[in-house]
């Protein structure tokens, strides 16, 4: 998978960011965060010839598995978008911010990544692992 530049920009240094997907999937794997690739990157990965210039997850919803993404994309200076994209650096990005929002839009430093904990037609992370 190619990295490429996204007109992402991350808040610090309003560079363009590098959509890196292999390095978002390989930070997630270091922390050993369970989780399923969801939405059009999923497709893209199963040969759909889309572009897409983000990376959806749903994440196993137990404490355990929601503190080791945080610390995952923490590590990718994560920070919490609104629904418009804008950044919102003064949101904490925690277990319990997951679990209130259900749906987290992040820019991080390998591109942007929406956390999905009831994707549409699915009832969550089992239901779809089992699948997959």
């Amino acid at each position: 998978m190619q990295a490429r530049t996204t007109n992402n920009v991350t808040p610090a240094s309003q560079q363009p960011v590098l959509f890196d997907p292999e390095r978002i999937f390989q930070t997630l794997l270091k922390y050993e965060v369970r989780f399923v690739v969801i939405g059009m990157f999923a497709a893209v990965m199963q040969g759909a010839r889309e572009v897409t210039e983000d990376v959806d997850v749903t994440p196993e919803r137990n404490a355990q598995n929601l503190a080791k993404l945080c610390q995952a994309i923490r590590s990718l200076n994560a920070v919490v978008l609104d629904g418009e994209g804008n950044p919102m650096p003064k949101v904490q990005l925690d277990e319990q911010h997951l679990e209130i929002w259900r749906v987290t839009h992040l820019q991080t430093s390998a591109g942007n990544i929406d956390v999905v904990l009831d994707p549409a037609a699915a009832h969550g992370y089992s239901d779809l692992a089992s699948h997959s």
